[in-house]
């Protein structure tokens, strides 16, 4: 009789210990499964990329603003874009972070454990989450391989997702003249020629 009685609140029970389980780490899958790719961040794409032979790509990118994109939410000049626009803290604003981070808005199974979220804008936020094309096995092999793996070449449309009228600090996007200062061309692969 008691069993019964228990049964119908079985499914009540579950429901609630669901809505109260604590979220997904990054890189720590929902239900076991990971997505197709991962975010793997900047330190695995340098493994490779910091090679003049490879075209200095993180080294590149280091020096851009890119690579500042979420520190540069903390500063005095961004507090105060903020609190114009009643955004108390732009390093945990959707509206910033939609651009100043990589990834943002993917659910937390599509970031792997060697992911820092405060790395700015990635290399993945433009060449897409690398887990599935970042191997020499695959990446080194031929350019038809990475993007069979994941690997987007960004284009202009890529870019003005961010550098548009929308953001608060906007300036005239031109989109060839930006290209050229934060060319990584791979030298091997016919890009610019290293040094």
């Amino acid at each position: 009789m008691r069993r019964r009685l228990l049964l119908p609140l079985l499914p009540a029970s579950l429901a609630l210990s669901l809505a109260f389980a604590a979220p997904q780490e990054p890189g720590k899958p929902a239900g076991g499964e990971k997505p197709d790719h991962q975010y793997i961040g900047v330190d695995k794409c340098k493994l490779c990329h910091i090679k003049k032979t490879t075209g200095e790509a993180y080294t590149i990118w280091k020096k851009a603003k890119h690579a500042k994109a979420f520190e540069t939410l903390g500063s005095d000049a961004a507090k105060e874009i903020g609190r114009k626009l009643g955004i108390e803290d732009p390093q945990k604003s959707e509206k910033c972070l939609r651009c100043h981070s990589t990834g943002y808005g993917a659910k937390p199974e599509a970031f792997a454990a060697t992911f820092k979220p405060t790395e700015g804008v990635g290399c993945e936020a433009c060449h897409g989450p690398g887990s599935g094309y970042h191997k020499e096995e695959v990446h080194g092999k031929s350019r038809e391989a990475g993007l069979a793996a994941g690997l987007r070449i960004p284009d202009e449309k890529t870019c003005v997702q961010c550098h548009n009228q929308d953001s608060p600090s906007h300036k005239d996007f031109k989109f060839e003249e930006f290209k050229k200062q934060i060319d990584h061309s791979n030298p091997q692969k016919g890009g610019r020629k290293p040094g």
